[in-house]
């Protein structure tokens, strides 16, 4: 285990070799399902801090739009619930986040305990019917990629704008082509590690179908301090491109797209813009 672990933090100059070994070695483990091993060290990987960019952008919106701190803000495949964690600390008084992943909702319950603002609950966005209709639905952090063609991502967005008031608001964003070229997702291999926890991520990328899968392999330290068994989990996502997300929403019934934002959180104003992440602000209007 500790010779994989340095063919991964050593992988500069030969990274699809060092990817290809790894496969070899780790490729045989049995597939857990997504986010169950990934769930008890996700907030390590990605700590709260890393929202705090799109709650506030998020917030700017919201305040634009006339939306109230004691409106009804639902945020859609939460994860951890970062986001909603984040949005608390602007003031929002009434956040309900879902997740259709019951070890990644463990997490979000654990670390929103002290918030009595945000409310953990288990559904999924295909079968989401909420008791009350919500003010404004957020799904960001691209999760809206895991929808793997147009088809299902247009049933996923209609399904959330039922659950909208009239004139209530649906963001969301789709990581782009572009966006999926960065180091991260281009580069065959990547390595993390903490004292707690080490992961390793292998991307495989099919550009002529656009899309990207997903092998990683996580292995923590148990009480005593000991490294445990490496464990895996796979996923596919969709390499969108900008285009291809804008004919869904045309065919969305009773929406209407108000603003397309970049990952730097302006507005986009070239109808040839492709940012690496598209934000996607859509009112419902019937």
């Amino acid at each position: 285990a500790r010779a994989i672990w340095r063919m991964g933090s050593c992988c500069g100059t030969h990274p699809e070799n060092v990817a290809k070994e790894i496969q070899t070695i780790l490729g045989k483990l049995k597939r857990q399902p997504a986010w169950s091993v990934f769930a008890s060290i996700y907030n390590e990987d990605s700590p709260d801090y890393i929202q705090s960019g799109v709650a506030t952008f998020i917030d700017d919106i919201l305040r634009r739009r006339n939306v109230h701190e004691d409106d009804l803000i639902v945020e859609a495949a939460c994860g951890t619930g970062a986001l909603s964690r984040q949005l608390a600390q602007h003031g929002y008084g009434r956040i309900m986040s879902f997740d259709n992943s019951r070890p990644m909702l463990a997490e979000a319950f654990r670390l929103s305990a002290n918030l009595p603002e945000v409310r953990p609950f288990e559904a999924d966005i295909h079968s989401l019917k909420l008791t009350e209709p919500a003010k404004v639905i957020i799904w960001t952090d691209y999760s809206s990629n895991f929808a793997l063609d147009q088809t299902q991502l247009l049933k996923m967005l209609t399904q959330l704008l039922q659950n909208l008031t009239i004139g209530g608001l649906l963001l969301f964003d789709v990581r782009t082509y572009t966006g999926w070229q960065i180091d991260f997702y281009s580069q065959p291999i990547t390595t993390f590690a903490t004292e707690r926890f080490q992961r390793i991520w292998l991307n495989h990328q099919n550009r002529k179908l656009k899309l990207i899968d997903f092998d990683v392999f996580i292995r923590v330290r148990d009480a005593d301090g000991a490294w445990a068994a490496w464990q895996r989990e796979s996923m596919r996502e969709r390499m969108w491109l900008l285009k291809e997300a804008e004919d869904v929403i045309k065919d969305l019934p009773g929406a209407k797209l108000k603003s397309i934002y970049g990952d730097d959180f302006r507005e986009l104003r070239n109808a040839n813009d492709e940012p690496g992440l598209a934000y996607f602000v859509l009112e419902k209007v019937s």
